[in-house]
């Protein structure tokens, strides 16, 4: 995240393309989680968890596009930090609430 700062083209290039890519290994290994997790209802379990992934996608490029008009490119890059931080925490949450069988 911190590549994607600079006033340097290529190295924010190169951030965009880390920060992209894990994005999307995260939202694949996400999205594979849902069919291993769910009992039943393997459907609809992933047909809520896309829901879920676009309408947040629809709310946090919104307010990404706020956070530009109000600290430029530093803003959108705090923005995506401390999404980062929430997305860090639930994953937290989530594994701790977590059984093995």
């Amino acid at each position: 995240l911190a590549l994607t700062v600079p006033d340097n083209l290529a190295l924010t290039l190169v951030g965009m393309l880390l920060f992209t890519g894990g994005f999307f290994a995260a939202h694949s290994v996400a999205s594979g989680w849902v069919g291993l997790i769910a009992t039943d209802h393997r459907a609809e379990a992933s047909a809520l968890y896309l829901f879920a992934y676009y309408a947040g996608s629809s709310v946090a490029g919104a307010l990404a596009g706020l956070a530009y008009a109000g600290g430029g490119w530093g803003g959108v890059s705090a923005f995506v930090g401390a999404l980062l931080l929430v997305a860090f925490a639930l994953s937290l949450k989530m594994f701790r609430s977590s059984t093995v069988d």
